[in-house]
């Protein structure tokens, strides 16, 4: 709100993208609370189970200017079809893990904020979709099921496509924050 508040000449649109395993609940309330769809975008990718905290962000809220992308965690299908290691298929199809991650930034994250066209793009990113963290394992049981997978590289990817967006769209203006540590 600052930026729009004293930067009115520059700014006037902001776009606000969370990537992280959790859904960007407490900034979703934030921004329908200020409910101004014309100047503010928010976009969460995130995994989303029904019995995964927090449990929301399952689908949008137009209305508000808001994109949820929930991505459907490994466990879902590695229990379905009782495989003891998650099947490659799955993986390469795009259907969760680090391979939906990447499509559903390249078909709704990015289209969404090019639509938006910001004069600011701020990313909270999270470290807790790697592959083996705690953060992303079911129940946050260390041996258990693992939800996301995404390596340092995945990440490095999406920072690189969010640039892109933002040298397209607004100078290049993007400010990364990293979201807090979990003990």
């Amino acid at each position: 709100m600052h930026a729009l508040s004293y930067h009115q000449e520059i700014i006037k649109r902001i776009a606000i993208v969370d990537i992280d395993v959790h859904h960007g609940n407490g900034t979703e309330e934030i921004i329908k609370k200020i409910n101004r769809p014309d100047q503010l975008f928010f976009s969460s990718i995130h995994l989303f189970d029904e019995n995964f905290y927090p449990g929301s962000g399952e689908s949008d809220s137009i209305e508000f200017n808001i994109v949820n992308i929930p991505i459907a965690p490994i466990w879902r299908f590695r229990n379905q079809n009782n495989f003891s290691d998650f099947p490659k298929s799955y993986e390469s199809d795009g259907v969760t893990g680090r391979h939906a991650f990447k499509n559903q930034i390249v078909q709704r994250l990015l289209p969404s904020l090019r639509a938006f066209n910001p004069d600011l793009v701020l990313v909270s990113v999270g470290y807790d979709a790697a592959k083996y963290d705690i953060g992303n394992k079911r129940e946050g049981n260390r041996n258990g099921d693992v939800g996301m997978d995404l390596s340092k590289d995945d990440y490095f990817w999406a920072v690189s496509q969010l640039k892109s967006i933002a040298n397209l769209v607004c100078k290049g203006r993007l400010v990364m924050v990293l979201e807090g540590i979990h003990a």
